[in-house]
């Protein structure tokens, strides 16, 4: 989530761990605007992959992607790895796409006033030079930022070329993710996702909270019958 604010960094630790400490500035314009969005949308995927060792769900947090130069950053709302030590990576202040070995293989950006020219200039020509495979983006407000609602894309021959984007029933826009090997769908202020192959919707912690409350109150109403029934 990068604005127009300078920013400025720390070099590397003294100790020479390689560590670094970006000094983020002390507003970011369209934070409180994109923060919800961010966490609706990230907390399915968090719960798809908590128990995988070997995929990494993060966002709002810096890709390094120029060795020994800490200014070279950017930090998607979201973005997923896949096939690497999260544990490990989790230990270090960003993600280091030298160390790691690769740079992550999906990516996302939610659009806001400040941020929306951007997302899709400078941001789309770095994730496409360093080898993001998927580069997705959400436009919350229909369409006011990006032009669309939503916009996928996947890297071929070192450019981006479209998903092909569909329409629902419903009016919503979606396309299929085949990295992530899930049907996004634009929502009202998140992303929902759809597994083709379960043939079910996933569920984020509110979701899954409100299926299981549900869940309860039906074993509740069949116990009160049966009481009734003697």
């Amino acid at each position: 989530m990068t604005s127009k604010t300078k920013h400025s960094y720390l070099p590397y630790r003294s100790d020479n761990s390689g560590i670094y400490y970006p000094e983020h500035p002390d507003e970011f314009p369209d934070a409180m605007y994109q923060f919800p969005k961010m966490v609706h949308t990230m907390d399915i995927l968090l719960w798809r992959y908590e128990e995988r060792p070997d995929v990494l769900v993060s966002g709002d947090n810096a890709i390094y992607y120029q060795q020994g130069n800490p200014r070279v950053h950017r930090s998607p709302d979201g973005f997923i790895a896949f096939g690497v030590d999260r544990d490990a990576i989790l230990q270090e202040n960003g993600y280091k796409v030298w160390e790691v070995g690769k740079p992550p293989d999906w990516v996302l950006e939610i659009a806001s006033p400040s941020t929306a020219r951007v997302d899709l200039t400078i941001k789309r020509e770095i994730y496409a030079s360093i080898g993001i495979g998927e580069y997705w983006r959400f436009d919350v407000s229909g369409g006011r930022y990006y032009g669309e609602p939503l916009v996928g894309e996947y890297l071929q021959a070192g450019e981006y070329r479209r998903f092909e984007i569909h329409t629902s029933d419903d009016g919503r826009a979606w396309g299929h993710s085949p990295t992530l090997d899930l049907d996004i769908y634009a929502g009202d202020i998140r992303l929902h996702y759809y597994d083709p192959v379960a043939k079910e919707w996933l569920l984020g912690l509110k979701d899954a909270q409100a299926e299981l409350q549900e869940a309860q109150r039906r074993v509740l109403e069949l116990e009160e019958e049966l009481r009734r029934r003697g």
